[in-house]
């Protein structure tokens, strides 16, 4: 299984988003699970880094540099296991 590291803007963005839900429903937990639902889909792109559409096709700019900064890590991680 390929491992990925998330990018620290990216770890930041998560948090960002965790804190935002947790404030708009008044949940923990909510937040939490939308979190999880997102980091969930990480493992899925780092086995299968071309899965799905064009990140610019769901939300613009911001998706790519967060899925770039997912899968330069992916590509990292594999390559120093390589040499």
């Amino acid at each position: 299984m390929r491992e990925f590291r998330l990018s620290p803007e990216a770890e930041a963005d998560l948090d960002g988003i965790w804190f935002y839900v947790a404030r708009a429903s008044g949940s923990i937990e909510i937040a939490s699970r939308v979190v999880e639902n997102i980091t969930e889909r990480f493992w899925l792109l780092a086995q299968y880094p071309y899965l799905g559409r064009a990140a610019t096709m769901i939300c613009g700019p911001a998706c790519v540099a967060l899925r770039l900064a997912i899968m330069s890590s992916s590509i990292a991680s594999t390559s120093r296991k390589s040499c």
